[in-house]
């Protein structure tokens, strides 16, 4: 699924699906300082957006692909953000209470 993952989901839904993972993360939503656990990333661009508002992001996605993905995607639009990446079982990720938000859009 990652090698094609952004290139589907454009498919089925023109950029619907971005405008949607992104929607909630606005100045309302996000404090700068706020911890965010992006379950599951994809491509990651809501995880990007949360992070020029200022919140400490990590990302968790069992794909390789999708990380790699991600990384790509952060060196091409905000390689000046730290957002820390985890290869794993979302499920496996054992931080419980370290989060204000926990976001698993679309999450497979």
């Amino acid at each position: 699924m990652g090698p094609v993952y952004d290139f589907l989901s454009n498919l089925y839904s023109g950029k619907n699906i971005h405008r949607c993972k992104t929607a909630m993360l606005d100045v309302e939503t996000v404090k700068p300082g706020d911890r965010i656990l992006f379950a599951g990333v994809g491509h990651g661009r809501d995880a990007i957006r949360a992070a020029e508002l200022g919140a400490e992001v990590t990302v968790v996605d069992l794909s390789e692909t999708m990380l790699r993905k991600f990384g790509e995607s952060q060196e091409s639009e905000a390689p000046h953000l730290t957002i820390r990446r985890i290869h794993s079982d979302t499920m496996k990720v054992e931080e419980f209470g370290q989060y204000d938000m926990v976001v698993a859009n679309f999450f497979l």
